[in-house]
């Protein structure tokens, strides 16, 4: 009973936490890096922070992750290179691509973090200017604007715990696996204790001591990093999209009062003080309109090629790893750590195709709206000209497309499952021939 009443409180202050029930909505200004505290710290943690000095412990986990991204991909090349030396072998020739897939995927993130500092710096100011604008001159949106970033707060905590746990579950697995093997183990078997991932460094014996505990926490660190990483990734794709269209919907709410307040002119002069209000408002949300896509520019200059990246290999690491957990269960074996692989990929890949496609409908609402307000009250000469441009930019296809590459969306995953679909069965055929 009593543990009972001590957990309580502690699932209390976990969906506290979770919907913010104790932050403070009532402050002249509120701070993003307050309210989104998670997407601060790891704006920190790899160094793209404008507006203040990277704390000194980011350097550690810069080179970190670097030598882990590096020394992982050397010892996946020697892996899948002996396969292929070796009497060939498929599957294990094939689990070893599979990782060298994913390990130069997480080296691209960390990359990306590094050369395109400036579009992130983008995303923190804007994220700046709007929460001012909101706790300023547009105190009328403040309750809808904050509702909006209270979703975008909880999904980056789901996303953390998620792409987290993926890391973490492929640790346990590698634990159960020795305890099992240490159990069930006599000596002169001819088996050896199991890695987290199957490594080959030349001559080595790596079933011997402390080779075996070396490599044994060093792939359990390599996990605990690529997850990090993972999550950057996830959380500022999150961050940013649903950011973007935050504004587009602060573009709709501008254009649904455009008209409140004004009356029909009677006078002439009434008119031009009409008409001037009309097209000092129309200005404002045209800058808006236009910050919506200096935005997205940005998001498209850092994340284009790893949107390209997994459009064309989130297929092959998908099917590739079903086809090695396919053959294993068959040989009496389970492969968690490769079905744990094969979820967050199908799970990472669909979140950005997902947010890609919800963002280009936001987009082109904005165009919908602009022939929704009562336009016919104004002055055609002074309103015309920028509903026709807003119409037009929001028609446009999202900057995301490459030549050679599909629209980021949710077809083209769909497409990718079943090109990896394919490819498993003719893998599959072969296997049996």
């Amino acid at each position: 009973m009593d543990r009972r009443h001590d957990a309580m409180p502690l699932l209390k202050k976990i969906k506290t936490y979770f919907d913010k029930e104790g932050f403070d909505y009532s402050k002249n200004y509120i701070n993003p890096y307050e309210f989104h505290s998670t997407f601060y710290f790891f704006m920190k943690y790899f160094k793209v922070i404008d507006d203040e000095p990277a704390p000194k412990w980011a350097n550690v986990v810069q080179v970190l992750i670097g030598a882990v991204g590096f020394t992982n991909l050397c010892l996946s090349i020697l892996m899948c290179a002996i396969n292929s030396v070796k009497p060939f072998t498929l599957p294990k020739f094939i689990e070893g691509g599979t990782y060298i897939i994913v390990v130069f995927y997480g080296i691209s993130i960390h990359l990306c973090s590094i050369f395109n500092k400036s579009g992130y710096h983008c995303l923190l100011r804007m994220l700046r200017q709007d929460f001012d604008f909101i706790c300023t001159r547009g105190q009328t949106y403040r309750k809808k604007f904050f509702e909006n970033h209270l979703i975008i707060w909880k999904l980056s905590i789901v996303s953390i715990i998620f792409t987290q746990s993926i890391a973490i579950g492929m640790i346990a697995f590698s634990i159960i696996l020795l305890s099992y093997y240490m159990a069930t183990h006599e000596p002169g078997d001819g088996t050896s204790r199991p890695l987290l991932i199957p490594f080959w460094i030349f001559n080595l014996d790596l079933n011997k001591s402390p080779i075996y505990e070396i490599l044994f926490n060093y792939s359990h660190l390599a996990q605990l990093c690529y997850g990090f990483t993972y999550v950057f990734l996830v959380q500022t794709q999150i961050v940013w999209i649903k950011h973007i269209e935050t504004k587009a919907d602060i573009v709709i709410w501008l254009l649904n009062d455009l008209f409140d307040n004004l009356t029909y002119p009677n006078t002439e002069e009434e008119k031009k003080v009409c008409d001037t209000e009309i097209k000092n408002r129309m200005c404002f949300i045209i800058r808006q309109h236009q910050s919506v896509y200096t935005l997205l520019e940005s998001y498209a200059a850092v994340y284009r090629k790893l949107l390209m990246f997994e459009q064309k290999l989130c297929g092959p690491v998908v099917c590739f790893a079903s086809y090695c957990i396919v053959l294993q269960l068959e040989a009496g074996e389970f492969n968690g750590v490769l079905l744990l692989l094969c979820i967050g990929a199908l799970t990472l890949t669909y979140i950005p195709c997902y947010l890609c496609t919800t963002l280009s409908e936001k987009i082109m609402s904005v165009s919908d709206e602009c022939m929704n307000i009562p336009f016919w009250n104004a002055n055609p000469k002074i309103i015309r000209p920028y509903l026709v441009l807003m119409i037009r930019r929001s028609l446009r296809p999202l900057p995301l497309k490459v030549p050679g590459f599909q629209p980021h969306t949710l077809q083209t995953f769909s497409k990718s499952m079943v090109s990896a679909y394919s490819l498993f069965n003719m893998l599959r055929q072969a296997n049996v021939q």
